[in-house]
């Protein structure tokens, strides 16, 4: 300020006062640069916190398309284990039916011919023709019979 010091207490007041003026002049005369810096910094931070936003979208989406692809072998997965499981058990069902079918068709069978073989040697008189007949009628019989069953199953 002044080169000479104040010489009353007036003088001195008013010599600070300006001095304060003065800070604060050159105070509001830096603050263009100053808000200048804090356009600049804030505008970095506004594009550092848009590149994190789309990182952490992408992130977002590549989960949730992970987590579609994980969902998805899981479900082809379950229902793969659950189709075995229940084709085996028709398989295993198919099975039972046909050894059912079968073994009752090989005991009516065999009951067919026990009694064409015991009327056959209850009548021991008959020519050789009529016999040779009847074993030839028997032996069809139990052919066609088994036959059909062979059909029946390959069918199935």
């Amino acid at each position: 300020m002044s080169v000479s010091s104040p010489r009353t207490a007036r003088d001195a007041l008013l010599a600070e006062i300006l001095d304060e003026v003065d800070l604060l002049h050159r105070r509001v005369a830096a603050l263009p640069q100053s808000l200048g810096t804090v356009e600049v910094k804030l505008a970095q931070t506004v594009t550092v916190l848009d590149q994190a936003a789309d990182n952490f979208r992408m992130a977002v989406t590549a989960f949730s398309e992970q987590a579609k692809v994980d969902l998805l072998e899981f479900h082809e997965r379950k229902t793969q284990q659950a189709s075995n499981l229940i084709l085996g058990q028709q398989q295993r069902a198919i099975s039972e039916l046909v050894s059912s079918v079968l073994a009752s068709r090989i005991e009516n069978s065999t009951q067919r011919i026990d009694r064409l073989t015991t009327d056959m040697t209850n009548q021991r008189q008959q020519p050789r023709w009529t016999r040779f007949a009847e074993i030839t009628t028997i032996a069809l019989i139990a052919s066609t019979v088994t036959a059909g069953l062979l059909v029946l199953a390959l069918k199935r």
